[in-house]
């Protein structure tokens, strides 16, 4: 093999291997923002239910509430949501 094959072989080697590198960290940068983006609608969904038994237990007296698969219940002024089988405590926006 001669020096001019060699030279470019290395060359074509080290671009592969720096397109290979950014194409690995676009792919977790992807992800961390797909992650992101899921919690951040997980929590709208909280949220909404928040609202909207709030403002049910202030006018019909109602203690719990479905959504999406996520059922809420007031528990001593609080609203407990299950998500994922934990129960995530959010304040009763009303007294």
């Amino acid at each position: 093999m001669s020096r001019k094959q060699a030279y470019v072989l290395v060359t074509a080697v080290t671009i592969l291997g720096a397109l290979s590198t950014v194409f690995v960290l676009q792919n977790i940068a992807f992800n961390e923002q797909l992650r992101a983006q899921s919690k951040l609608i997980q929590l709208t969904k909280i949220n909404l239910l928040q609202a909207r038994l709030s403002l049910s237990y202030a006018t019909n007296g109602d203690k719990s509430l479905t959504i999406d698969s996520m059922v809420s219940t007031v528990v001593h002024q609080e609203i407990c949501v299950s998500v994922h089988d934990r129960c995530v405590k959010v304040p009763l926006l009303v007294k």
